[in-house]
């Protein structure tokens, strides 16, 4: 039995959630990631048991949920924390990508130092990661000015955004004259550029048989993207954002909507699951011939964790969006090409029902709101029965306390996620400092 003094620890055993029992027997806990420990009393101060370890080396949808302040991004930073962590056997072959909708996860390359002591009781210590954090070009200047620690900036080749991709970015339809010219502008630049700009795109435009008024309205929103930041086309393939081993945190907390249709960036989501995506599937098959000649599935691709915050905007209940479509692929089919994704919301009431019902993981920080507790009620596991509403109920104001869901070993679990090693970058801003 362990015990350490002052955090009321009463096991040194452990639980694995995502990994059937079999694979456990066999691999044991190499490809876990060290989640929290298992709350064993109520209280704000409650007594812990068990480790919970959380699989990392198989596909899986992970639900983060609750009110904010109560834990969401800092589980986030746990979970990006452990996937760094991995033995070499297992990272090598996993590509991690944080969507950073809020600007904070560039605080993960600085040790969290201001908790030593609370670390060294959960048998950690202050480290930071060597994530690369990216930002849009336009901002890369502010960064660098002001010392904010970043490895560059994020850019995507306008060849790369399908003509689905371009009109929702304008929130345009296909059956309209503005979007049937943009349309056949796309087509054309692809078969005769390739790898275009949006120059090449504004001159296509100007070439192609329409009304003028029609072609300047076109070609002002692809004037105005220019200014975006976004497009480059000497940018990197989006694909080689999600290297072996690889931590890439893409800040686009600064994107902002694109007349009035979805938001830019909805459309880099959707540009880089979809490419990523499809390179995965064909990779799959690589890792098949692989296992059958030698026993190892490996390839050049890795498998990939994408990690995004404020997920309701980009899987949203009752509207369309080009990145719900993608993701939906990622939640339904992403096992078998090994596409994990983790989302946290703390507006379950305004996420698609599939982010909610093909999630095989569900951490539950504290709820308050009628909405939200209905929504999360409504696609329940049968195996959490009425425990989840006593739990979400009953859970302390205590920040990291959470009720863990797991559809492998079908039990519901309060935890307490364990501090992070590296600075959480989450906390409100204010205007009281120290004299």
């Amino acid at each position: 039995m362990l015990s350490v003094d002052g955090l009321g620890i009463l096991s040194d055993d452990f639980v694995v959630v995502g990994r059937k029992p079999s694979v456990v027997r066999e691999f044991g806990t190499r490809g876990t990631g060290f989640l929290g420990r298992v709350v064993l009393s109520k209280g704000d101060d409650p007594v812990l048991g068990r480790k919970v370890l959380v699989d990392l080396a198989t596909s899986h949808v992970i639900l983060v949920l609750g009110k904010r302040g109560y834990g969401k991004s800092y589980t986030l930073g746990v979970l990006v924390e452990e996937l760094a962590s991995l033995p070499y056997s297992v990272r090598s072959r996993t590509a991690v990508i944080v969507i950073d909708t809020v600007g904070i996860f560039w605080t993960m390359k600085v040790p969290n130092r201001d908790q030593k002591e609370l670390l060294k009781k959960w048998g950690l210590e202050p480290k930071g990661f060597n994530v690369k954090v990216l930002v849009p070009k336009g901002t890369l200047p502010f960064y660098l000015e002001y010392g904010i620690p970043v490895d560059g900036y994020f850019a995507i080749r306008p060849s790369e955004l399908g003509v689905t991709e371009w009109l929702g970015l304008f929130d345009l339809d296909l059956d309209s004259e503005a979007g049937s010219l943009l349309a056949g502008a796309v087509v054309e630049a692809e078969d005769k550029v390739g790898n275009y700009d949006l120059d090449d795109l504004i001159r296509i435009v100007g070439e192609m048989d329409a009304s003028p008024h029609v072609k300047r309205s076109v070609a002002m929103r692809l004037a105005a993207a220019k200014e975006w930041g976004l497009f480059d086309k000497n940018a990197p393939r989006t694909v080689e954002y999600a290297r072996a081993g690889a931590v890439n945190v893409i800040d686009v907390s600064t994107f902002k909507g694109a007349f009035g249709g979805q938001s830019i960036r909805e459309v880099v989501v959707a540009v880089l699951g979809k490419k990523i995506f499809e390179e995965r599937m064909k990779y799959r098959k690589v890792e098949e011939i692989q296992e059958m000649k030698t026993g190892r599935p490996v390839s050049e691709m890795p498998l990939v964790w994408m990690i995004i915050d404020e997920a309701h905007l980009f899987m949203p209940r009752g509207r369309k969006s080009v990145a719900k479509d993608v993701l939906s692929d990622w939640i339904r089919v992403g096992r078998q090409p090994g596409l994990s994704l983790v989302l946290a919301t703390q507006r379950i009431d305004r996420m698609s029902d599939d982010a909610i019902t093909q999630a095989d993981i569900i951490i539950g920080h504290r709820i308050t709101s009628y909405l939200d507790i209905q929504a999360l009620s409504a696609v329940r596991p049968t195996y959490a029965g009425d425990s989840l509403d006593k739990h979400l109920a009953t859970l302390p104001h205590t920040r990291g306390l959470a009720v863990l869901m797991d559809d492998v070993t079908e039990k519901v679990w309060v935890i307490r996620v364990r501090p992070r090693m590296s600075w959480h970058g989450g906390g409100s801003a204010t205007a009281l400092v120290k004299l």
